[in-house]
């Protein structure tokens, strides 16, 4: 028989539950217990997944630039225009060969 060659670990939330109270020498006793850690469980995700930057909320975009230009536009008239920069790459290329490469990030961790 082929297998793929993949595997699927899946628990149900259930599972991870009673495995955090086993870790903190507990035991869950009663529905309640249960309904509890499951709605902090929510809480928590939802708070983690409302931190930051979404990532399919970030779009590339390039540029060319030209010398002694200091200012660029993004997109002013677009209402779903890029609003912030969060990287940039600049790359300098001369006759064809690249000969500087920076990174800038705007993101402080």
């Amino acid at each position: 028989m082929a297998t793929s060659g993949t595997k699927s670990f899946e628990p149900d939330v259930a599972i991870y539950i009673e495995e955090a109270f086993e870790r903190c020498g507990l035991e869950l006793r009663t529905g309640y217990d249960l309904q509890s850690a499951t709605r902090s469980l929510n809480l928590l995700l939802a708070e983690w997944a409302n931190r930051g930057l979404n990532q399919w909320t970030i779009s590339q975009k390039t540029i060319s630039m030209v010398k002694d230009t200091t200012t660029y536009t993004i997109d002013s008239t677009n209402p779903t225009a890029t609003i912030d920069v969060v990287d940039v790459f600049i790359r300098e290329t001369l006759q064809g060969t690249t000969t500087r490469c920076s990174f800038e990030s705007s993101i402080k961790g």
